[in-house]
This record gives structure tokens, C-alpha cells and sequence, in this order.
């Protein structure tokens, strides 16, 4: 949703800044288009379906035909993604096995650490020790005892991957795995520690925290 908006955003500025003949353009790569003039059609391939290219055409002749400011158009698209909620962070069948792939090859384990009690950790901690396990690797959830009657339980923000070692064959490979299921990972060199207790010391560790927007 966010991706459509900013590739919107950009294509009414694009657009409404073409209303007047611009002489030759140039572009290159995709999704860049270049048009001059005035009642030129062009076809624009960026991954967008033709649901929501339709969509997008109908909005930006709408923009076009009442001459609204771009300026407006950017301000208001702001606040909307301003209050979008956060993605729904899941994996589906195909990226467990993704993820699995890219483990294998390697021995190791996987810590898990929930930072935040929002209803898509659990069923992501799930996903990831079920790939964990299919590259034959350990994967468990670390629970906190007697160490959250004094610190109360962990807090943060997004996903963070710790290791001590992040050329270590384990670490490289537990670092794709994240990327292939675009799981965006702040990496850490060291070991993640709360209530002054490291936890999985010199293993590898991931701690998911709030979604980030």
C-alpha cells in the first residue's frame, strides 16, 4: 500500500508538470517514463496490476482535469500514510520455505525475543522456528522467569538480529534468510542483553518489537 502511494505521488508530480510541451526527453531503467507535449498516451510497466493501474490513471486525470495544486495532492497523501496502520508483519507458506533455503548448509540456533506483545509476533516466532527446523536448525522462544518481577518485560521498536560475528557462516546466512522474506533486520554486532542478563550470548538472536511504520 505504501509503495503504490509514493509511486503515485510521484507519478502526479510527473505528470502535472507535463501539461506544457517540455521538448526532448530522455530516461532509462524502468518505471521511468519520458513524455513531452500535449494528449500523448504511453503505457507505464512498474509491477502495478491493471486493477490498480486503472485505478491510478483514473485518479491522476482527475488531478489533471481540475488542475489541483501537486503541492495539495503530496500534503494530503502524507497524512494518509501518516495514519495507515503498520503492515501486518507474517510469512506465508512460500517465504517459510525461503527462509528455510537459505539456512541450509549450516548448523546453528535461533533465539527468539518478543519486545512488544502485539498479535503478529507469536504467530511470526511460529513461522520462523518452522523454517528454523527445516534447515535442521534449533529455534526457541526465550522466556524471561524471574528476570520481568525486576526489568518487566523487554521493549523496543522493528526487528533486531544480534550475533557476535556477522562474517560467521550462521550469521551471513540467518541475515538473507531476513532479506528473502523482507523481514527488515537492524543487525547488531554483540549479544542482546536485558535486566543486565545476556541472553544467548555469542548465538544468534532476534528481537521483535512494534512494527515500524
Amino acid at each position: 500500500m505504501k509503495c503504490h502511494v509514493l509511486l503515485l505521488l510521484a507519478f502526479s508530480i510527473s505528470v502535472y508538470g507535463q501539461i506544457q510541451p517540455s521538448g526532448t526527453a530522455k530516461t532509462s531503467g524502468s518505471c521511468s517514463p519520458a513524455v513531452t507535449g500535449n494528449g500523448n498516451t504511453f503505457v507505464i510497466k512498474c509491477g502495478v496490476d491493471l486493477v490498480e493501474g486503472k485505478k491510478m490513471v483514473e485518479i491522476l486525470n482527475k488531478i489533471l482535469q481540475n488542475q489541483i495544486d501537486p503541492n495539495t495532492v503530496m500534503a494530503k497523501l502524507d497524512e494518509i500514510l501518516k495514519a495507515l496502520p503498520p503492515p501486518r508483519r507474517e510469512l506465508s507458506d512460500a517465504q517459510v520455505n525461503d527462509f528455510a533455503n537459505k539456512l541450509v548448509g549450516v548448523r546453528s540456533k535461533i533465539t527468539l525475543v518478543a519486545a512488544a506483545s502485539t498479535d503478529d509476533i507469536t504467530p511470526l516466532f511460529e513461522r520462523i522456528c518452522q523454517a528454523a527446523h527445516g534447515a535442521q536448525w534449533g529455534c526457541s522462544r526465550q522466556s524471561f522467569g524471574s528476570i520481568l518481577a525486576s526489568s518487566g518485560p523487554p521493549s523496543g521498536k522493528g526487528i533486531k538480529c544480534y550475533a557476535n560475528n556477522w562474517d560467521r557462516e550462521d550469521a551471513v546466512r540467518l541475515k538473507a534468510a531476513m532479506a528473502a522474506v523482507n523481514l527488515n533486520c537492524e543487525t547488531i554486532t554483540g549479544g542482546y542483553t536485558w535486566g543486565g542478563i545476556g541472553i544467548n550470548y555469542g548465538g544468534l538472536t532476534i528481537v521483535i518489537g512494534t512494527p515500524s511504520p
